[in-house]
């Protein structure tokens, strides 16, 4: 129960501390009986512990807080929005001390929501940020996150051929946050396709990666930390691990930025087009959306590019939005010779200049700032 929180496990300061440095544990190192991890529609998953206002966790430490409320602790549910309704309802747990014992009294957050959460992106940030802000005494988020066998994984096929560089990750930043549990972050990427017998030049944009805060092998094969990308206004730097996210050739390469709400390493959306065969015989779930793009070609911010996603949920979960896209967070014509262009000075010992997204010359993107570099190796 919520009452054997940070009981024979950790004293406040520490839980304060760790969180503050880490971001998030395992729900296990700080309740008495809590699993390691547990069993979801047959997956397994950690329980983890977040802090949704790591501002009010000094207070909580010290436990000066000016509130009756020593904390409050809501669950992550698995559909954030139920196909019908203009809101969420979000339950919260409040723990008081009384006379040298703990009282739980639920209350609840309704927050605004859509289909399509960037319908109302601000009123949905001006909301939870309004209740959030508002309180004296930290929030506590537990979500559950799919345990990983990372050393096991490999380089995506797309990446298995000879390149001519790499485009290297050196920063993110997240300007928005679509649902505040916060779900880790997923750079999708792609290729123009041919389905069909014919080709479409658009990207696909059908391979993920996880930016979860594991140890998993970039697109060149090597074991790199990928940063646990998933609090808005903070940059996430590379720890010089510099990441290689795609091999470059000519191909017009793009990325976007999605926030994983359910399934990791899957876009879990409604399908809005029909099944597509490809020519490799593979039937992907596609989902052609309008999205603000950093145009590496020009170093310009474009506006309405079309993209094609592989979608991943199937057709009976079309009343649920299981993951929120960042229409604002494209990048397309990613080539060697675009990269090189921006990225110069690259060598076998050392990678190309920095290049950055608000430095691109008419505006910046809205939902994500990048930092890339390029890597001959």
């Amino acid at each position: 129960s919520s009452s054997s929180m940070n009981k024979g496990k950790m004293s406040k300061a520490a839980l304060a501390n760790r969180l503050m440095a880490d971001e998030k544990i395992d729900l296990s190192e700080v309740m008495v009986g809590a699993p390691k991890s547990i069993i979801v529609d047959n997956k397994e998953f950690k329980v983890i512990l977040e802090a949704a206002n790591e501002n009010k966790l000094n207070s909580f430490a010290k436990g000066n807080s000016a509130s009756e409320v020593e904390c409050g602790i809501t669950v992550e549910d698995k559909y954030f929005w139920d196909g019908t309704s203009s809101t969420i309802t979000v339950p919260v747990q409040l723990i008081y001390v009384e006379n040298s014992g703990k009282l739980v009294e639920t209350k609840y957050l309704t927050l605004p929501y859509a289909s399509d959460i960037e319908d109302i992106e601000e009123e949905f940030n001006s909301a939870f940020d309004e209740n959030i802000t508002s309180l004296e005494y930290p929030m506590f988020v537990l979500t559950i996150e799919g345990v990983e066998e990372v050393e096991m994984e490999k380089a995506s096929g797309m990446n298995k051929t000879a390149a001519a560089g790499y485009l290297v990750l050196k920063g993110i930043r997240m300007k928005v946050e679509r649902d505040y549990w916060n779900d880790e972050t997923e750079l999708w990427y792609g290729v123009p396709i041919e389905i069909q017998g014919y080709t479409i030049m658009r990207p696909l944009i059908r391979y993920g990666w996880k930016m979860n805060g594991n140890y998993r092998l970039d697109a060149s094969g090597t074991t790199r930390y990928f940063s646990d990308v998933n609090k808005k206004d903070k940059w996430y730097a590379d720890n010089n691990q510099n990441v290689r996210l795609m091999a470059l050739g000519n191909d017009k390469k793009a990325l976007v930025a999605w926030e994983d709400d359910w399934d990791e390493g899957k876009i879990d959306r409604r399908c809005l087009l029909p099944n597509l065969a490809l020519a490799t015989g593979d039937v992907i779930r596609a989902n052609t959306s309008n999205y603000d793009a950093w145009n590496l070609a020009n170093n310009r911010i474009e506006t309405h590019v079309e993209l094609s996603t592989k979608i991943d949920g199937t057709w009976f979960w079309h009343c649920y939005d299981e993951d929120d896209r960042f229409s604002q967070s494209a990048v397309i014509n990613i080539t060697n010779g675009n990269v090189q262009f921006l990225s110069p000075g690259a060598t076998s010992t050392s990678l190309g200049a920095t290049f950055h997204s608000e430095h691109a010359i008419n505006a910046t993107l809205g939902d994500v700032k990048y930092r890339f570099a390029r890597s001959i190796n």
